[in-house]
């Protein structure tokens, strides 16, 4: 929490904790109240009302009013390279669990990248649309992942270290293989358990699709 102190506001020491869920809900972010009064931006009357942190509404320890900051809990969940050391910090909320309401997170990661969707191509566009709709924390979202590449999960416990296989079977149709796509990787560090899906991608002409598929286990 914030205390106050000689030179000013600054974290109390942390306390202890049992077992955290990684939720959004303890990464930056929040909903705080704005009082009624004069907006120095508009230069008009503001009758106040609730004010989200649009990357992580739900989240805790954003404040609207610093000067208010004294007693206000701060967030169990940051980035090692972004952690909260002043009341105005506005941090990226951290986290990697599924994030299927923050629109704005994965939009301002877009931004970040400095993609404009009108200069972009075509295959770009398309990308960047899905991501907005993607389930999954930015920083989680990969172009791709080869054979063999290493998957390690640090601070959790466990240390689940995922080995990314080759597709387990082909998918074959009149003419040639379908293209085997390794789609996304779930991994449950409790049960030390990973889960992969693949996927199977041809262009074929609507007019005239394939009739038959034949899908074959790898040996």
């Amino acid at each position: 929490r914030w205390e106050s102190r000689f030179r000013g506001l600054s974290a109390s020491d942390p306390e202890p904790f049992e077992p955290l869920p990684l939720s959004w809900n303890l990464a930056f972010g929040g909903t705080d109240h704005r009082p009624p009064g004069w907006d120095h931006a508009s230069r008009l009357p503001h009758p106040g009302g609730p004010v989200p942190y649009v990357l992580n509404p739900s989240g805790q320890g954003f404040i609207y009013d610093v000067e208010q900051a004294e007693g206000r809990s701060l967030p169990q969940i940051e980035l090692p390279g972004a952690l909260v050391r002043d009341p105005g910090d506005r941090p990226v909320p951290a986290g990697f669990a599924p994030c299927p309401n923050l629109m704005a997170l994965r939009a301002a990661a877009i931004v970040g990248e400095g993609l404009s969707l009108q200069s972009a191509s075509m295959r770009e566009e398309l990308d960047k649309h899905l991501d907005l709709q993607h389930h999954v924390a930015p920083s989680c979202v990969f172009p791709s992942l080869a054979v063999d590449e290493r998957i390690t999960v640090l601070g959790l416990g466990t240390r689940p270290v995922v080995v990314v296989p080759r597709c387990p079977s082909s998918l074959r149709l009149p003419g040639r293989s379908a293209r085997c796509r390794l789609r996304d990787v779930h991994i449950d560090a409790d049960h030390a358990v990973a889960r992969l899906t693949w996927t199977f991608g041809r262009r074929f002409d609507r007019e005239a699709p394939p009739r038959r598929l034949t899908l074959e286990m790898a040996a």
